[in-house]
């Protein structure tokens, strides 16, 4: 047991594991009890290498940590870390793991104040998604997009890289939609690996970039998380903006929030509306993200 121990170690692995992540300690137990098998654990310290190799070394690298989880998503469809390290490890994962880490990076120069806001570096991260969709990589984590095209298929799997939040539809408790085992892959999950605490979306990314009328008041914090799921709602679902408006006038009117709050995420509906909808283009993003940032700024 000391060599697997060695081997996890030598991986990167914690010990007793940060956060959600197993840990060397108990991959050790679960081999001496018979869980899985020595084979099973030195091929996962191998697939570790791998994966950390495919995503970026360096100062800036997702956590080791942060790939051996097993999350409830993965429970339910009978996927352990195991399987899943031995899935992205393949070359076919290899350009989605390398945007993964480029996304993470790009977070990590947000959060050391690199002069960048949080609406230019959540379209940086944009820009990153729509190249890897538009140079035809593998589109896997967006098999619950029911969009097919490359335009719908970019915005979706950019709501799931920036923040991967999961929406029901208000009031009738069904899916809007979901990422399922893939909504972990997110940079905010990442990044509470990185600092070994469970920060929320919106302390990650704040609310720089945004001008007053599009926050509203203090209770309104989640305007990045709200601008991208706005976005699959209106470009990949096909949803109306007039009725993402209507159901925050049902907030307020329901006292779910306040009223400046409701008034500003119709805004910023209406933003997304008139400024990434109509002129995103997955193979060139820049006009769309260049007008979106001007119009969030006034």
């Amino acid at each position: 047991m000391d060599d697997l121990s060695a081997l996890l170690t030598a991986a990167g692995l914690s010990e007793v594991g940060v956060l959600d992540s197993t840990g060397i300690k108990f991959h050790v137990e679960r081999v001496c009890r018979g869980d899985v098998s020595a084979a099973t654990v030195e091929a996962y310290a191998d697939n570790l290498h791998i994966v950390a190799s495919a995503a970026g070394l360096g100062d800036t690298a997702i956590p080791i940590d942060y790939w051996d989880v097993c999350t409830m998503a993965m429970q339910a469809s009978s996927i352990d870390e195991y399987a899943m390290l031995r899935r992205l490890s393949t070359p076919e994962f290899g350009a989605y793991l390398a945007l993964l880490g480029r996304c993470f990076g790009i977070l990590c120069d947000f959060e050391a104040a690199c002069g960048e806001t949080a609406v230019t570096t959540t379209l940086a991260i944009l820009r990153e998604v729509s190249a890897y969709v538009a140079a035809g990589h593998c589109l896997e984590m967006a098999e619950h997009c029911r969009a097919t095209a490359p335009d719908k298929r970019a915005i979706f799997l950019w709501q799931q890289v920036v923040t991967g939040t999961n929406r029901e539809v208000p009031y009738l408790h069904r899916d809007a939609y979901t990422h399922g085992i893939w909504g972990r892959f997110n940079v905010v999950e990442m990044w509470r690996y990185h600092v070994g605490a469970e920060v929320s979306v919106d302390a990650t990314w704040g609310l720089t970039g945004f001008a007053e009328r599009f926050v509203g008041d203090a209770t309104n914090t989640n305007q990045i998380e709200h601008m991208t799921i706005s976005a699959v709602a209106q470009m990949v679902l096909g949803v109306p903006v007039v009725l993402l408006d209507l159901l925050e006038e049902a907030e307020w009117i329901l006292r779910r929030g306040t009223r400046a709050a409701s008034r500003a995420d119709i805004a910023l509906n209406g933003a997304v509306a008139r400024s990434l909808r109509p002129l995103f283009r997955v193979d060139d993003p820049g006009p769309a993200c260049a007008v979106l940032v001007n119009a969030l700024a006034g």
